[in-house]
């Protein structure tokens, strides 16, 4: 396993694809800074960071296990290491590891720009943000997960990273439609894998839980739940994937 997480980070960053996620998180970050509020909550939700690295998790979590096969590398990895679940396992963690690190690159980001722009870092502020982090880091499990599974299914990058995208800006609409039109039945649609996009605000802000109707604990369950089922789903069908 560590040889294989070894192999797995160096390729990772041999790509240069992760140097540009981390410029594109400054870019999007200060985006939102420019033409949001700049009050209390912009801060405290890292400026919209949760939502950007959530979305560039998905095009770089595809494109890091796709180009193996579009590499043909596939074989040579498969063919070096006789246990396939840590190859696909390393992988998780490499891009896991990588979600910490955009995660530490937004919070500093935002405590720059707080400190810039003269105003208070109380002690509530950098709880929230710290707790943040926290939200962010088990939601990118679950994203990293999905994106694997996915990329394993379907083989192609640009249907991966659409549907990323509609879970990042949609996915709290649609599940908040599933449960009113079948709000008989909301104790069981409120655990839909949509719902737990709800976990990169709600840690931090609890009115969230009026649209969740899950409460923090259930969330996170729920979320690390999904994460272990992608990650069955999707090694079994990396495993039986034709090379």
């Amino acid at each position: 396993m560590r040889n294989n997480l070894y192999q797995e980070t160096k390729k990772f960053w041999y790509q240069k694809k992760p140097l540009w996620g981390i410029l594109t998180l400054f870019i999007l970050m200060y985006y939102s800074l420019i033409t949001g509020h700049h009050n209390k909550m912009d801060i405290i939700q890292l400026f919209g960071a949760s939502q950007w690295i959530s979305i560039i998790l998905v095009t770089i979590s595809s494109d890091f296990l796709s180009m193996e096969y579009r590499d043909n590398t596939i074989i040579t990895m498969l063919y070096k290491s006789s246990n396939q679940f840590n190859i696909y396992f390393s992988k998780i963690i490499t891009l896991v590891l990588y979600s910490v690190l955009l995660s530490l690159c937004g919070i500093v980001f935002t405590i720059l720009e707080t400190i810039f722009s003269h105003q208070l870092l109380t002690i509530n502020i950098l709880r929230a943000l710290i707790c943040n982090m926290i939200e962010i880091f088990l939601y990118t499990i679950f994203i990293v997960t999905l994106s694997l599974l996915l990329i394993s299914l379907v083989k192609i990058d640009a249907i991966v990273i659409l549907i990323g995208l509609m879970l990042g800006f949609l996915g709290a609409t649609f599940s908040n439609i599933f449960t009113s039109l079948f709000h008989t039945w909301d104790r069981v649609i409120r655990w839909n894998p949509l719902n737990m996009i709800y976990i990169i605000n709600q840690l931090s802000d609890s009115k969230y839980f009026k649209y969740s109707l899950l409460n923090n604990m259930q969330l996170v369950l729920g979320t690390i739940g999904y994460a272990m089922i992608f990650l069955v789903i999707g090694y079994w069908t990396f495993k039986n994937r034709r090379v």
